[in-house]
């Protein structure tokens, strides 16, 4: 579900920074960093995108295309663990389980994934693929927001933050109105993005590497081009990108409350 968030975030972004001084806070992958807007810099939480996470967004999909199904995200982030029983969108996920618990999995069974067989199909655009590490949410929305909105004025002009410390630096400064040359802030909480998470197995600088790799490896460019969003969308009766941003019933899927409500 990268690919419908991308979307919804760039019609979120068309619509709300109209201004050169409007600013847009993402990304909503990281539950560390949306936390921490969350809780202590409230008053900068109406710039933050209403989008949940891709793993609940994934999760309430699934369900909603198969009812009864047992959803199992598997992550290199610990904090998606806690993410998964917040009671706002506990419908979502059954059980995380991370990379590390993973590959215990796999050692007990005997289990080599590398010398398998790779499924060949492409679900992901090269856009989507990038989500795993720094700066893969800002090019993935730039393309969507150059393709619904090829004549804006103002541009996306992204900035990137990892890690706790560099979060905090930068929505300081944006509390304190300071101009930061950007309109468009990725935040996540660990270095390098999830690739740098907690429960990895490799070192993130060979993670990101392959990450690239992995991303151009895709036959589809942008989100916009993914014939597998727009089959799921069809499913549950829509055929309009737009509708991700307008409906109803898809905006409660991909949406998240506020603390409190």
């Amino acid at each position: 579900m990268l690919i419908s968030l991308t979307i919804k975030e760039a019609y979120e972004f068309d619509h709300l920074v109209k201004r050169q001084d409007d600013f847009f806070l993402t990304s909503c992958c990281c539950p560390v960093w949306i936390n921490m807007v969350e809780r202590n810099y409230p008053e900068l939480f109406n710039h933050m995108s209403p989008s949940v996470s891709p793993m609940i967004a994934a999760g309430r999909f699934l369900k909603r295309l198969y009812p009864g199904a047992k959803v199992v995200f598997i992550s290199p982030c610990t904090a998606k663990k806690a993410e998964a029983k917040d009671p706002r969108q506990a419908d979502a996920i059954d059980f995380v389980i991370t990379y590390q618990e993973l590959k215990e999995v796999f050692t007990v069974l005997e289990l080599e994934p590398g010398q398998l067989p790779e499924d060949d199909k492409d679900h992901a655009s090269f856009a989507g693929r990038l989500y795993a590490r720094t700066g893969g949410v800002s090019l993935s929305v730039k393309t969507a927001v150059n393709r619904i909105a090829p004549d804006r004025l103002i541009n996306l002009r992204a900035r990137k933050v990892d890690g706790v410390k560099a979060c905090k630096e930068i929505l300081d400064k944006l509390k304190k109105g300071e101009r930061i040359e950007a309109n468009f802030i990725e935040g996540m909480g660990c270095e390098g993005g999830c690739v740098g998470g907690p429960k990895t197995n490799i070192d993130k600088d060979k993670a990101r590497e392959i990450v690239n790799e992995y991303s151009e490896e895709s036959l589809i460019m942008t989100p916009m081009d993914n014939l597998n969003i727009i089959r799921i969308l069809r499913e549950l009766g829509y055929d309009d990108f737009s509708d991700i941003y307008e409906e109803e019933e898809l905006l409660k899927l991909l949406s998240r409350e506020k603390v409190g409500n």
